[in-house]
């Protein structure tokens, strides 16, 4: 198996995926994984995720994310 088709069974597996459910959980591990490279600075993590910083409140907010 190449390391595209490796990359794409663990993204989707034989038995398929909860698309809302996965979309969930990449809004809050990307964001908490910004906040904690940036010790929390909502500012600097919106740019490390090429979003704008309302957005990453948002995403602070929906998902309780600190």
């Amino acid at each position: 198996m190449n390391h595209l088709a490796a990359n794409e069974a663990v993204l989707l597996p034989d038995s398929g995926t909860d698309f809302d459910a996965a979309v969930q959980q990449m809004e809050i591990a990307l964001p908490t994984a910004a906040l904690r490279r940036t010790q929390g600075n909502k500012a600097a993590a919106a740019r490390l995720l090429h979003i704008d910083g309302q957005r990453i409140k948002y995403l602070c907010r929906k998902y309780a994310l600190h």
